[in-house]
């Protein structure tokens, strides 16, 4: 943004106030997010501290015991390359944590993605790159290693695909396919493309096959 620019406010806006200028006992969230420092922790309506200020980030808000919060720890991790010098970098690692403060979800993932309409479902990704369909009860929906990449789900489906290049590239040996929320393939993995859906508020999404484009409908 833009000195001098108004700011758009929507629901992903945080605003960031002195605890001396806020009345936490109006706060309707069961865990609320404060900063000591450069880490964030969470207190209860009473002020309480429930979890210790130690992650980098979180998404989501918890109003209910059927909330759950994603919380990130920041990973160095280096490099090396061919004359033996390092290059340092950062990721995140991500777990997911619910009311009570509890981890269900260790914080080894390199993402997670909760589901549009089923805040029980997430799907996951370790780090060996690999991905998974997981419940808040630890179940595996769909295993590590069965599709090379899954998106998450909206609409009752994800994006699934089998082969490591990306789309557009030349002799892509990549097929897309859908999935609905029991890991059952709605759509075989034999479609060229399937355009991204996850977080669009769309209704249907295009399939390409051999060149040709159809709508499909999610109903």
């Amino acid at each position: 943004m833009e000195k001098g620019e108004r700011m758009l406010v929507n629901k992903s806006t945080r605003y960031l106030v002195p605890a001396d200028s806020y009345d936490i006992s109006t706060d309707k969230r069961m865990l609320i997010p404060f900063t000591n420092g450069d880490k964030i922790g969470f207190v209860n309506h009473g002020g309480e501290i429930v979890v210790n200020p130690q992650y980098a980030i979180y998404y989501g808000e918890c109003y209910d015991e059927t909330d759950y919060i994603r919380v990130a720890l920041i990973e160095p991790y280096g490099v090396t390359h061919s004359d033996r010098s390092v290059t340092a970098y950062y990721r995140y690692l991500y777990g997911l944590m619910d009311y009570s403060g509890k981890l269900i979800f260790p914080m080894e993932y390199h993402d997670i993605k909760p589901s549009f309409g089923n805040k029980r479902l997430y799907t996951v990704a370790n780090k060996s790159g690999k991905y998974a369909v997981m419940n808040v009860d630890g179940e595996e929906i769909v295993l590590y290693g069965r599709y090379d990449y899954i998106g998450g789900f909206d609409n009752g489906l994800a994006r699934i695909k089998i082969g490591k290049t990306s789309n557009g590239k030349v002799n892509s040996d990549s097929k897309w396919g859908l999935i609905n929320e029991r890991g059952e393939e709605v759509l075989p993995v034999e479609y060229d493309n399937i355009w991204n859906f996850y977080g669009k508020g769309r209704t249907s999404t295009n399939i390409v096959k051999g060149g040709e484009v159809t709508l499909y409908h999610f109903c």
